[in-house]
């Protein structure tokens, strides 16, 4: 069969084709601007929805080539450097830069007003209804031997119904569907041209068609489109001019090489082995199985989600996979028993349509059971449409005459019937799309039990905690309820229902499927407050994989949260040896480790050492490396470069980004000020410290140290009240209180420290803090028995009582504050410090000094007292 005896498109040897009054033009607007006040209408609810979780942040809102203000580190760029990054730039998986190209423009022009984001996509799925009308139109126009009119009722009928499919709302609606829509919008453009290439044999429609086809693909690829090319070739000229034809391998190029570079980046990104883990079946069985699920929703869509989650029974012992694989046949043997007519070879152009774009993205040839959404029916319906289109025109040109002039009346309204229903579906189904949470719900209610989907909603209600929700996610928060702290309780609910799911092995069958599960559910236990959730999390996952560089990072994390710090230490130590060679993660864990060593461990040259190494993994080593570097070089080194160090962090845009590590980064400068005795200084950077938090632990102590050392001690007293006032169940606060109070020679500094001990026996500052009191009264021997008393203490964190002390009794005494039998407490306080050889022989000293300049003290006793603990301290509990 070398040629078919009819073209698409050439009525002038058509029976039919003397009758050409076409319909009123008048109808055809008024029908068109139905089909866009559907479409409107379709969409018309949450249009002003705030961004949701997933797609939208990632490639729009936190896209710096988007949204300038998504990488404070990158600092200003105009919208021409950004659109040349977009160009020469992969995004995530994939090259697709028209669709960032159009986002970053209306960023530009909207200041990224998400109602404008919407109902731009909204217009842009009207545009291809219009656009589908057309090209099925065009294509329907030779099949009709009923009266030409019929055939643009019949193609808008189907245009019409198309656009309002409810299992096409996740595309137009929300979470990056431009891609979709742009790629269709040019595909039907390069079908029209390309097929008005053929009839007139205009090259310059073929380079129109080539240049569409091109957009298509810098929006979504669809290779599979070299297939429709070469159906669409042989309807005209049969296979062997298709072969022939320069068209064909023009297009069939073009689509190559979009293949090629898809999945060239996918590689790259590591998306398909990561994707394929979870996954059930084989791939055959996957598409198969997928074939049906979407079966199911063109015709019943009961079950519509924006994700499909992977079917542990996938396999060919599932009914379902063999009815997948049954549909997928018949409409192939449809495909090909309808080439056999040459009326009808259209619906072999509408199978291939839509297979040819659908299977590239199933199980066969993608990663995913079902490609995650339904938004991958949104080209391939158009094929689907199509057949539709020729079977009906077939069989009213069977029909008698006065059938057929009933028909064409008829046609609109039933459409229209059909619409109305559609419609009524898409509303609900459109505003569940666009809250983060509805559509969460949505999968969890579908998939019951399934921890894939509770792990979807968990991650919706964590998102729900910090950002804007549409309204009718807002429905679920009581009046007057706070959005943090319900969100973030209906979280932890959540993981804790993930955690406790039956079955897992029937979802992660294996250790490389449940490991990982357990990590990510450690790493989330953790940012929801729950440490001893997420250690039991990361065990498990050590159980399973205990040979991984991550799971030895999420036992060091939950570790560090628990306070377990030595463990950490170890967990840390163990993944080293397990480090990766990835630059950027080399560099990460050197700096996270690093900073639990200086600032939780004070192994500071431990932590010096790993500072360094992540300096040198990277060019632009993470902050954190950064600021313990800063610390290193003001604590051991160079504290001028250090004060310059800090001063480039401070200045890094990327602080901004992150207010933790910008407070750190203050402490770090005020550290600096202080060491080098600009108490000034010092104080005013501690004091701006504890405008943004008054509760700030290390400011606090900060502060004190400046005043102390200031001869203010009294002005730090307010700043610990108030830390006090805000949390009075600290017990930092309630010690530095009486210990600040002690320092400044308060009246109530006794009676308060005394108070304190009530609730808090043997408090280390009370003890401390009475010490002082009692050598300022004259009574040394008292002093040293509340030093004694401190020793057996529960020490407070990061307090170091006894350094803090020795260092005190030393200051005031220097000032001539202190009675001279302030040298023996001060000795006291050295002799039940951590045993050391300089400490001993500081205190051994002081006491010489004080038997040589006071040879007749009543308090020698005492003094043989204090030396004999130096020669056989009391350990500390």
């Amino acid at each position: 069969m070398n040629a078919a005896p009819t073209s698409p498109g050439d009525h002038g040897d058509l029976p039919w084709a003397a009758d050409t009054s076409p319909p009123q033009r008048g109808r055809l607007v008024f029908l068109g601007l139905v089909l866009v006040a559907a479409v409107v209408v379709a969409g018309s609810p949450m249009l002003d929805a705030p961004w949701i979780l997933g797609d939208e942040f990632i490639f729009i809102v936190d896209n710096p080539d988007v949204n300038p203000a998504a990488d404070p580190a990158g600092g200003p760029r105009s919208l021409g450097t950004r659109l040349a990054a977009i160009l020469t730039g992969i995004h995530e998986d994939l090259y697709q830069p028209l669709p960032i190209l159009t986002y970053a423009v209306e960023w530009e022009l909207t200041g990224g007003n998400v109602t404008s984001f919407r109902r731009t996509d909204l217009l842009l799925h009207a545009l291809n209804a219009l656009l589908l009308w057309r090209v099925l139109t065009l294509l329907l126009s030779p099949v009709s031997a009923a009266p030409s009119p019929v055939t643009p009722l019949v193609a808008w009928s189907l245009a019409f119904l198309w656009a309002l499919h409810p299992a096409l709302v996740t595309t137009w609606a929300s979470d990056m569907g431009r891609t979709h829509l742009l790629s269709a919008t040019f595909a039907l453009l390069a079908l029209a041209l390309h097929h008005l290439a053929i009839v007139r044999n205009k090259w310059l429609c073929f380079v129109g068609a080539v240049v569409a086809l091109l957009a298509a693909m810098l929006s979504k690829a669809i290779p599979g489109w070299i297939l429709v090319v070469f159906v669409l070739e042989t309807l005209h000229g049969g296979w062997r001019r298709a072969l022939a034809s320069p068209r064909l391998y023009i297009a069939g190029a073009l689509c190559v090489a979009c293949a090629a570079l898809t999945l060239w980046t996918s590689a790259r990104s590591g998306l398909a082995e990561d994707a394929s883990k979870g996954l059930f079946g084989d791939p055959v069985a996957r598409s198969a199985l997928a074939v049906w699920i979407y079966f199911r929703d063109l015709v019943a869509p009961l079950w519509l989600t924006f994700w499909h989650l992977p079917d542990p029974r996938t396999g060919w012992t599932y009914p379902l996979v063999w009815l997948g694989l049954a549909l997928a046949l018949a409409s192939g043997w449809h495909a090909v028993h309808s080439w056999k007519l040459p009326e009808t070879r259209l619906i072999t152009l509408g199978w291939t349509w839509c297979w040819a774009l659908l299977l590239p993205v199933l199980g066969l040839v993608g990663a995913r059971e079902v490609a995650a959404v339904d938004r991958y029916l949104y080209q391939p319906l158009m094929g689907i449409m199509l057949v539709i289109g020729v079977t009906l025109l077939r069989w009213l040109a069977a029909a008698p005459a006065t059938s057929t002039a009933r028909a064409r009346h008829r046609i609109v309204p039933i459409a229209g019937a059909l619409g109305l229903v559609m419609l009524l579906w898409d509303l609900p189904q459109c505003s569940a799309t666009r809250g983060s949470i509805s559509r969460a719900k949505r999968v969890a209610q579908l998939y019951p039990g399934d921890p894939r989907g509770l792990e979807a909603l968990a991650a919706a209600y964590d998102f729900a905690q910090w950002h804007p929700l549409a309204s009718g996610d807002l429905k679920v928060l009581p009046k007057n309820a706070d959005q943090l702290v319900f969100f973030r309780r209906l979280w932890q609910e959540t993981l804790f229902n993930v955690a406790t799911c039956e079955h897992l092995s029937s979802y992660f069958p294996g250790p490389d499927d449940r490991g990982p599960f357990h990590r990510r559910l450690s790493y989330r236990f953790l940012r929801a407050g729950l440490p001893e959730q997420s250690l039991a999390q990361a065990q498990e996952a050590h159980k399973l994989l205990p040979e991984e560089y991550t799971t030895w990072v999420r036992l060091a994390q939950a570790y560090r949260a628990l306070g377990r710090l030595d463990e950490t230490a170890v967990a840390y130590d163990r993944a080293e040896l397990l480090l990766p060679v990835d630059a950027k993660t080399r560099a990460t864990h050197f700096a996270d480790y690093g900073y639990m060593l200086m600032f939780d461990l004070g192994r500071d040259a431990d932590a010096c050492a790993k500072f360094s190494a992540a300096d040198a993994a990277t060019e632009l080593p993470p902050l954190p490396a950064r600021i313990g570097l800063a610390v290193c070089y003001i604590r051991y080194g160079d504290r001028a470069a250090g004060f310059q160090l800090i001063g480039e962090v401070l200045n890094d845009p990327r602080l901004r980004a992150n207010p933790a590590q910008a407070v750190q980064a203050g402490l770090v400068l005020a550290e600096y000020h202080l060491r080098s005795h600009h108490w000034r200084e010092a104080g005013m950077v501690y004091a701006a410290l504890l405008r943004d938090d008054p509760t700030n632990y290390a400011a606090l102590r900060g502060l004190t140290e400046v005043c102390v050392q200031a001869d203010t001690a009294a002005d730090s007293v307010p700043a610990w009240r108030t830390a006090l006032r805000l949390q009075p169940g600290r017990r930092e606060f309630r010690s530095f209180v009486v210990w600040v109070a002690a320092l400044a020679a308060a009246e109530t500094a006794r009676t308060e420290a005394e108070a304190l001990l009530v609730g808090d026996e043997d408090n280390p500052l009370a003890c401390l803090a009475l010490a002082i009191c009692a050598v300022r009264a004259g009574d040394p021997a008292e002093a040293v028995e509340w030093v004694r008393r401190a020793t057996f203490a529960q020490p407070i964190p990061k307090a170091r009582e006894f350094d803090r002390a020795a260092a005190a009794l030393k200051l005031l005494a220097g000032r001539d504050q202190l009675p001279a039998e302030a040298a023996i407490v001060q000795a006291a306080v050295l002799a039940h410090m951590p045993p050391t050889p300089t400490g001993r022989a500081q205190a051994e000293a002081l006491l010489d000094e004080f038997v040589h300049a006071h040879p007749d003290s009543p308090w020698l006793d005492l003094v043989r007292r204090v030396r004999s603990e130096l020669s056989d301290p009391e350990p500390r509990s």
